[in-house]
């Protein structure tokens, strides 16, 4: 087991007056509140952010926040350690799979492509959204207080996936990834976190922050097959193996 950066302690104990809570229906479907406590930022140097996603931080736009819900610990942050994961067949088989797949790396744009599988992927995935797709762009992927990247993935000329992505020095955070839902059957999240993966093995970055993982949401299932993970419980990255 590992504690968070104890150095960290006291740039927590400062940024939470920043923080303001709010509460909102939980978003992944469970009849309970979900509250939310948040700071809107400006720039966030990569080391700064090295400590708040250890500590369990996470970004959306120019906001940094945390999940704080009365009664419910279900949302665990997730991290992997590159150079320790080991593939299992079915990984394996997931990476063969997608021998074809072409990968570029852009600048974060909203573009006519990027919003048509952004809007595909919503409809498919959470048709009861009620926000035009190039609003939730904006606002959830869009900021200015840390380097993003998106990571395009194509079949040929056709885009089928996009993973958004924070870089800094020593860890990558996977803030979000979304994909053609007629390309299911690739298995595009598990090739995704394996393409981050291998990215991080190459750059020689320590940490992969996956979000949160639910154990009963079965859209997540897949993060915690990737083994050995860890997982922050009461402070403390808790690493699983089996």
């Amino acid at each position: 087991m590992e504690e968070t950066t104890l150095d960290f302690k006291h740039i927590a104990t400062v940024a939470e007056k920043y923080l303001y809570e709010f509460s909102l229906s939980c978003p992944y479907g469970f009849q309970r509140t979900a509250t939310y406590q948040e700071a809107r930022l400006d720039r966030v140097p990569d080391e700064l952010m090295g400590h708040f996603l250890p500590s369990g931080y996470r970004r959306h736009g120019d906001s940094l926040y945390r999940m704080n819900c009365a009664g419910c610990d279900a949302c665990t942050p997730i991290r992997l350690q590159p150079v320790a994961l080991r593939y299992t067949r079915n990984q394996r088989r997931v990476a063969a799979k997608n021998r074809d797949i072409s990968v570029q790396i852009r600048e974060p744009e909203l573009r006519a492509e990027t919003l048509d599988v952004f809007r595909k992927f919503l409809r498919t995935r959470f048709p009861e959204s009620k926000y035009p797709p190039d609003e939730s762009y904006r606002h959830f992927f869009a900021n200015r207080i840390t380097n993003t990247k998106e990571i395009h993935f194509r079949r040929g000329k056709k885009l089928i996936g996009i993973s958004v992505v924070d870089l800094g020095k020593g860890w990558v955070n996977a803030v979000y990834f979304y994909f053609d839902p007629d390309e299911g059957r690739r298995s595009p999240g598990t090739f995704n976190v394996i393409h981050l993966n291998e990215f991080c093995k190459h750059e020689a970055i320590p940490y992969l922050y996956l979000g949160y993982w639910t154990p009963d949401i079965k859209a997540m299932r897949y993060k915690n097959r990737f083994r050995p993970h860890q997982l922050l419980k009461n402070g403390e990255w808790v690493t699983l193996t089996s």
